[in-house]
């Protein structure tokens, strides 16, 4: 099932605390947060949306590199803060929820750095945060060499590089299916090597494109589609459980 939305997702992320889709939207910036619900023979997804916080312009504590910002990662941790990560940087920034009914989000002052041991300019593409690890797809400037890494916390605000690995280009979303520890990862429409879902190397589900990919705990996915790169509307897409089986 796929539907077009009035905006470009990219990042997305499950919340299993919230039971909640956590959807970073590239443009506006904004988070959306979609839990899914069964309508009659229906999957629907009810939304609302993180647009800005006390202490920030649009969710982040300044402009990057004097330029507008865009939302490229959205996840909550385990104490229930909203961490986001905007395009072309390498520190996340943390929001905490409202206190009471109706109130602000507020920016935290924190932020987690990733290390600065890598060539200018590389890029967090995706997030997977697991326990005490990070997960992340990350490229160089000019997006011809691609690698998913693993993070470990040094402490509360830093994190230091357990493994690397090389990947196709244009490997985008990451993501665990509740009780394995095998990542999969979906091509967007620029890969070059064959399109669709990975488990791990091993192609599962021919075809799809996306930017983002997370599972429930029932093994369904949301599939985010960045169209903009391609003129065409951004998109949800649902994937049953059953067809990763």
């Amino acid at each position: 099932m796929r539907i077009e939305i009035a905006s470009q997702p990219l990042g997305v992320s499950y919340d299993p605390q919230t039971g909640q889709f956590v959807i970073a939207e590239y443009f506006e910036p904004q988070v959306c947060l979609g839990k899914l619900r069964q309508d009659g023979d229906d999957i629907v997804m009810d939304m609302k949306f993180v647009k800005g916080a006390e202490g920030t312009t649009r969710l982040f504590p300044d402009f990057f590199k004097k330029d507008f910002n865009r939302m490229q990662v959205a996840y909550f941790d385990g104490a229930g803060n909203l961490c986001v990560l905007r395009n072309s940087d390498r520190k996340i920034f943390v929001i905490s929820p409202p206190e009471t009914e109706g109130g602000r989000w507020r920016f935290l002052n924190e932020e987690i750095s990733f290390p600065d041991d890598v060539e200018e300019g590389t890029m967090v593409h995706s997030l997977l945060l697991r326990g005490d690890n990070v997960h992340t797809v990350e490229s160089n400037v000019k997006c011809d060499a691609w690698t998913i890494n693993e993070y470990a916390f040094a402490d509360d605000n830093t994190l230091e590089r357990a493994s690397k690995e090389d990947i196709g280009a244009f490997r985008y979303g990451i993501a665990r299916q509740e009780g394995s520890d095998r990542l999969w990862t979906i091509t967007d429409f620029r890969a070059t090597e064959r399109k669709g879902i990975y488990h791990d190397g091993e192609l599962v589900i021919p075809g799809l494109c996306g930017n983002g990919i997370a599972f429930d705990p029932d093994g369904n996915a949301i599939v985010t589609q960045y169209g903009h790169s391609i003129e065409k509307p951004g998109a949800l897409v649902f994937v049953p459980a059953h067809m990763f089986s």
